[in-house]
């Protein structure tokens, strides 16, 4: 049950910076950021509902999250 919450958590991380990346990008007014920033984050939107239901795909994404350094 753990494993759900600290995905919840990770991603709640991921998507804050994600955030700055597009008001930066909105900023800079550079098209190709923003629109990754924007891909990003409806990814993990729906990242967030298949974590939620499924406790394998948030261990597996901690585990990849450790892996990267977050």
């Amino acid at each position: 049950m753990f494993e759900r919450i600290k995905a919840y958590k990770n991603l709640k991380k991921a998507n804050k910076f994600l955030r700055g990346v597009k008001i930066m990008a909105e900023i800079s007014n550079d098209k190709e950021m923003l629109a990754t920033a924007n891909e990003a984050l409806s990814m993990n939107e729906s990242l967030k509902s298949k974590i939620i239901f499924n406790p394998k795909m948030a261990r597996n994404y901690n585990l990849e999250m450790i892996k990267h350094g977050f």
